[in-house]
């Protein structure tokens, strides 16, 4: 009767892989650069495992670059360079509509550029993570859409202040806050739970097992865990699938993203349950 516990447990773990997939999307060995001002464009960029992967550049200059070889630090083969308009016109990297779940991971490497020295308006970048329109488009994000939102301000040369969407408003947050400096390079992770109970994950970098409660997402940067923050408005038990990058407000277009190497993830990596109720010895 072993064998039968033994192949419950493998039906157990092919039924979960079923439902759990993990893309990987790291732009390829191509090149190219898309600047029309006001246009989005979906065939621009490398197909994605699942989803569609669109750029939008606003009214305002800049541009998506990509660029093979790009910076060594942040990544291997091409990388995207997004240039930021002058404008809150944003212009925006999005993978909308992948095969999503409430339960979700989001990572990428990333590293903000910028000289900010001569420029009076400060620069901005955002990574929103949801469900809806706003993700399409030149659209302004639109509350009840977003589950997870991080956003980057330059406060000088080399110092970023970050604040969280929380609810319907930009929050500065003690949690996250003066994680991040302007030229350097980071692994970000955003681990979102949109369910109706709490979750286990196990993260790789760290090699332990975490719980994430209700409505709650963490943020793993350079494999450093910082917990439980809140979400936006998006409504609770509901599927995330889409995400995006985008900036806005750098005046003489000095602000440039650097992003690399993209994981989504449709699940999170749950430790599978032990069913000691199926197991008897005859």
């Amino acid at each position: 009767m072993t064998r039968l516990y033994s192949a419950l447990v493998a039906i157990s773990v092919l039924a979960s892989s079923a439902l759990c997939a993990t893309y990987n999307y790291d732009f390829g060995t191509g090149t190219g650069s898309f600047s029309t001002a006001s246009t989005e464009d979906l065939t621009f960029l490398p197909a994605p495992p699942s989803g569609t992967a669109r750029v939008r550049v606003g009214a305002t200059g800049g541009s998506f670059t990509l660029a093979n070889p790009g910076d060594a630090a942040v990544g291997s083969g091409t990388e995207l360079q997004i240039v930021a308009p002058t404008s809150t016109s944003r212009n925006k990297f999005a993978i909308t509509d992948f095969d999503g779940g409430k339960t979700v991971m989001v990572g990428f490497t990333v590293k903000f550029g910028a000289d900010v020295s001569t420029v009076d308006a400060i620069p901005r970048w955002y990574f929103i993570a949801g469900d809806g329109s706003s993700f399409e488009g030149g659209s302004n994000l639109v509350s009840n859409q977003c589950f997870a939102g991080l956003r980057w301000d330059y406060t000088d040369d080399t110092d970023m202040e970050t604040r969280v969407r929380e609810g319907s408003g930009w929050l500065p947050n003690t949690v996250v806050d003066g994680q991040f400096d302007v030229d350097t390079v980071y692994r970000i992770e955003v681990i979102m739970n949109n369910s109706t109970s709490s979750v286990n994950y196990n993260h790789q970098g760290s090699g332990s097992t975490f719980t994430l409660a209700a409505n709650r997402f963490d943020v793993w940067i350079n494999n450093a865990r910082f917990p439980n923050l809140p979400k936006g408005e998006l409504p609770n038990d509901t599927v995330i699938d889409s995400f995006m990058i985008y900036g806005e407000t750098s005046e003489s277009n000095v602000a440039v993203l650097y992003l690399d190497d993209i994981v989504y993830r449709n699940d999170l990596l749950t430790p599978l349950p032990v069913e000691l109720d199926l197991f008897r010895v005859d």
